[in-house]
């Protein structure tokens, strides 16, 4: 029946408890602290209630996009991580037409995104790497869009994984 499942969950700690946490927030949130997201800071800051994937579908209906919460969820990651048109068709079955105006829109509404994409590719270039919050470094091996893609993708999942192992 329904939550017996969780009654195989004991802390092995005196007193303890068992955290569940939503990974995809978790990740997002690291996003939001190092690109300076204020879209996406200002939404965590309201509370418990606050579903940044729901605001971003609610900010993408407001501009004529029609769209639902686990596609927007989707979409809040592939854009983060420097997705095209293409390939929100080929993933998400976006019509490339309707993608490139959630990216358009997206950008839009994360001023942030570009900015954090710039920083993390000028540091990479002036010094041959990036280097993650924590002093991790991720080497740029060839100036090409894949590689660029990696870091930025570096960028946030490094700080992501180190946080869920603190936590």
């Amino acid at each position: 029946t329904k939550g017996e499942h969780r009654s195989v969950l004991v802390s092995r700690f005196p007193n303890g408890r068992i955290i569940k946490a939503d990974y995809s927030q978790h990740e997002l949130r690291c996003y939001a602290a190092v690109a300076g997201d204020m879209v996406f800071l200002q939404e965590f800051a309201r509370g418990k209630v606050a579903d940044p994937h729901q605001g971003t579908c609610d900010a993408l209906r407001a501009m004529g996009v029609d769209t639902d919460r686990p596609t927007s969820k989707n979409v809040n990651f592939a854009v983060i991580y420097v997705v095209t048109a293409p390939t929100l068709e080929a993933r998400y079955h976006i019509p490339r037409e309707i993608g490139s105006r959630i990216i358009k829109s997206m950008h839009k509404l994360h001023p942030a995104l570009k900015a954090h994409w710039k920083a993390v590719l000028t540091q990479a270039r002036e010094h041959g790497y990036y280097e993650s919050i924590f002093g991790l470094r991720r080497h740029l091996a060839a100036d090409n869009r894949r590689e660029e893609r990696q870091l930025i993708n570096f960028s946030v999942q490094c700080p992501a994984v180190v946080f869920s192992y603190i936590a």
